[in-house]
């Protein structure tokens, strides 16, 4: 009988220990990533990165920026290298590529979702029927809005309007 209360006591002070240790341990879990939200690189930098941009009417992604590379600069931007940008149209439920943007590097804004460079940059259609280079660009996601700022060069067969 004393055997079975010593072991009924050791038990229970036992359990009591363990809730304490688990109560004061801190809490691991994995980091929660926002539904549709890019998480911040690593300081270090991330390879393969992507940053899509969706419609909130429709929840459709509308446009994908993707690079080599992603470094966390000053003032809360990322500096991306082989920067690569399509945009999106849509035949019923199946999305096809429209427009292709490609830069050797840019810095982008999480808060702003703007990406920018003073650098070379080049834009086509997927289906070859327009071309357009320049130096110097600012892409608004959000907004679906380019700017290029130098040296355009347009080259079309139909232009860039989806609709021709």
């Amino acid at each position: 009988m004393t055997n079975k209360i010593f072991i009924a006591f050791g038990l229970a002070l036992f359990g009591v220990c363990v809730i304490v240790i688990l109560k004061d341990a801190p809490a691991r879990s994995e980091p929660e990533e926002k539904s549709g939200e890019p998480t911040m690189p690593e300081p270090g930098g991330q390879k393969r990165i992507k940053y899509p941009e969706y419609d909130r009417a429709t929840g459709l992604i509308k446009s994908l920026l993707t690079g080599d590379t992603a470094v966390q600069v000053k003032g809360g931007l990322m500096l991306i290298t082989g920067m690569r940008l399509e945009t999106y149209r849509y035949d019923g439920a199946s999305r096809n590529v429209d427009l292709i943007i490609v830069a050797p590097e840019c810095l982008f804004s999480f808060r702003t979702h703007v990406a920018s460079s003073d650098g070379l940059m080049t834009l086509r259609r997927a289906d070859g029927d327009a071309f357009l280079s320049g130096r110097g660009f600012e892409w608004h996601q959000r907004e679906s809005i380019l700017t290029i700022s130098n040296n355009v060069r347009t080259v079309t067969r139909k232009g860039f309007s989806i609709d021709e």
